[in-house]
Parts: structure tokens; sequence; C-alpha cells
């Protein structure tokens, strides 16, 4: 039975809007899924397989096949830990699968005898923040403390669980506000007790 003509929809600019979005096919042949090859009526010409897992699964495989395809070889760099010249598998890889294994990260300490430039290079690395704070102390330290800066220059010693019970970024300003205030009230507790 022949399908009676229906007026075009309109979408929200006036273009006409297919009538595969209305719900049906509009006449495609019927196809065979290229994935478990059941037949089916597409809803539009380029479709290659029915819905649901094998579209799924199809989509997959063209991934895959283009990963293929497409595959760059990444450049050759530098293992972070031993300095072994390497041929990354991604883009963020950062040490060779020596190391990546474990084998040096097991005994840290023979790799730093080992290799104690490397080992002095990490550590400027990581120290280099905290050598642009100064250390100017206002209070003399003592068991359970903990040194906080209170701007760039001056360190208030003040116990631990003050210290803890506020997260603070010295570099980003965020809770530094409160807990100043807490290490300088501690430090005025402290000296007018005294």
């Amino acid at each position: 039975m022949p399908r009676t003509a229906q007026p075009p929809i309109r979408g929200l600019r006036g273009q006409s809007v297919s009538q595969s979005r209305r719900g049906y096919s509009m006449n495609h042949a019927p196809k065979t899924c290229v994935v478990c090859g059941k037949e089916f009526i597409p809803l539009s010409s380029r479709q290659k397989c029915c819905r649901g897992a094998c579209g799924r699964e199809w989509h997959h495989r063209l991934q895959v096949a283009y990963q293929e395809k497409h595959k760059t070889g990444y450049r050759p760099k530098a293992c972070l830990m031993c300095g072994t010249i390497f041929t990354p598998t991604g883009h963020c890889a950062k040490y060779c699968s020596k190391c990546r294994e474990g084998a040096y990260f097991q005994d840290e300490l023979s790799w730093g005898m080992r290799h104690p430039d490397r080992k002095a290079e990490i550590f400027r690395k990581h120290q280099a923040k905290r050598r642009v704070l100064g250390y100017v102390p206002l209070n003399r330290p003592f068991d359970g403390c903990e040194g906080h800066h209170i701007d760039r220059e001056h360190v208030i010693y003040i116990p631990k669980e003050i210290h803890q019970s506020v997260q603070h970024n010295m570099w980003t300003g965020v809770n530094m506000e409160v807990i100043n205030a807490r290490a300088l009230a501690y430090l005025q507790g402290v000296t007018s007790g005294s």
C-alpha cells in the first residue's frame, strides 16, 4: 500500500526535517548487518549495521582500524628516571619499560647512589618553590610543631594540629586569612602567657 505524501515538517530555522527523524524509514532497501549478519531496514543510506550492541561493536572496529592506519611513531626521548633513550608508546609516557616495571622504584636509595647527579637535579626541581620563601622565625620551634609561613618571609611555629586544621595554600592564597588568624592567635596567647 503506497504511503500518502505528508507535508514536510519545518525545524526551528525553517529547514525541512528529514522523515527518518520522525521515527520511520525513508524507504531504504533492507541491508545485512556487517556485525551479526541479520537483515535490517536502515534509517539512512550510510547505516552499515543494526542498532544497539552491533552499532557499538562496529564503531569500536572503526576506531581500531583508524588507529592502526594512522598510528604515528613517537619520537624517542630520555627516561626521567634512568636517562636511557626509549621510544614511548603514548604521548604522555615518561619512563622506559624497565623503570615502569619498578626495577628502579623498588630500590630508590641504590638508584640515588648510582645516579647522584640526576637525583640532585630532581631534588632541585622539587625544592624550587621552597627556595623562594624566606625564613624569619617569630618564635622558637618545639616538639610537635610545624613551621607556617604567614607571608613569604616570616615563619610562626605552631602545633601540628592547628596547622593541619585548615587546608591552605601559600601560592594561591586559599584560606590563608583563616590559618594566619589562628597562627597569630596562638602566638599572641603564648607570648602573653609567658
